[in-house]
Formats: structure tokens, C-alpha cells, sequence
């Protein structure tokens, strides 16, 4: 595809999938495959769901980095990536998710400090960052969200 979503190219492909959300064009809007054991690393390629506005990989056992790929998801309204086995930073890209209401990366093990980029998603309602291992003071920018209600 030229824009970089992906579609399902037969009408009935999207509802027949177990955890994916369609579009009345077939464009997937939604990935929810929480709590199902899927093992290994979260994929570059969903980065290229541009049309992604949930995405909730809670509970899937699953391990590695979060993909920089996901700086393109700027439809995303949930993000979830929580009780995995995620490693490393949490990219500062995800700080270019301006439609992010929820963000949960709570119970990995995440490290470094906390991107301040986070602080600069305006519409984030809920935050969740328990359980990592961060080892940074929050960044002050958080401070200026809003509308947050919880973190």
C-alpha cells in the first residue's frame, strides 16, 4: 500500500480475525490481543497501521524493545503494552502520539528515564509506568498534562 496502512483485502478477513477491528473500508483500526500467548518480540510492522487507534498487546508474553516504528501510529488513542517482558528505553518518539488517551506500560522491565516527551500529549487521560525500572526523577513536563486523571 502506498500509505503505508494496511487493509484486509477481502470483506470478511477483518471479523474473522481474532482480535483485529475493522473499518467499513477494511482498514484495521484496532489490535486488541491482550492476555493471549503470542511469545517474541512486537513487530516493526505495526508501526505501519496508520490507521491504528487501539492496540493492546497486555499480557502476551512478550519480549525485546518498543518498536520505534510506533512514532507513525498517530491515530492511537490506546496504547497498552503492559506484563510483558519488554526491555530497554521507552522511545522518546512515543511522545509524538498526540491522540494518546491511555498509555499502560506498567510491570515490564523498562529502564532509563522516563521520555519528557510524554508530558507533551495533550489529550493523555491515564498513565501507567509502575513496575520498571526507571532511574530518573518524573520529568517536570508531566506535571503540565492537563488532563490527566491518572498516573
Amino acid at each position: 500500500m502506498g500509505n503505508g496502512a494496511c487493509r484486509v483485502e477481502r470483506r470478511g478477513d477483518c471479523s474473522q480475525a481474532q482480535g483485529l477491528t475493522c473499518d467499513s473500508n477494511g482498514m484495521v483500526v484496532a489490535i486488541d490481543l491482550s492476555n493471549t500467548p503470542l511469545d517474541g518480540r512486537i513487530p516493526q510492522e505495526i508501526g505501519s497501521l496508520t490507521t491504528l487507534t487501539l492496540l493492546n498487546l497486555a499480557n502476551c508474553s512478550l519480549s525485546g524493545y518498543i518498536p520505534i516504528s510506533f512514532s507513525a501510529l498517530t491515530s492511537l488513542s490506546l496504547l497498552d503494552l503492559s506484563h510483558n517482558s519488554l526491555w530497554g528505553t521507552t522511545p522518546s518518539e512515543l511522545g509524538l502520539l498526540k491522540n494518546l488517551r491511555r498509555l499502560d506500560l506498567s510491570g515490564s522491565s523498562l529502564h532509563g528515564s522516563i521520555p519528557s516527551g510524554l508530558g507533551m500529549l495533550p489529550k493523555l487521560r491515564f498513565m501507567d509506568l509502575s513496575s520498571n525500572y526507571f532511574n530518573s526523577s518524573i520529568p517536570v513536563s508531566l506535571g503540565r498534562l492537563n488532563t490527566l486523571t491518572a498516573l
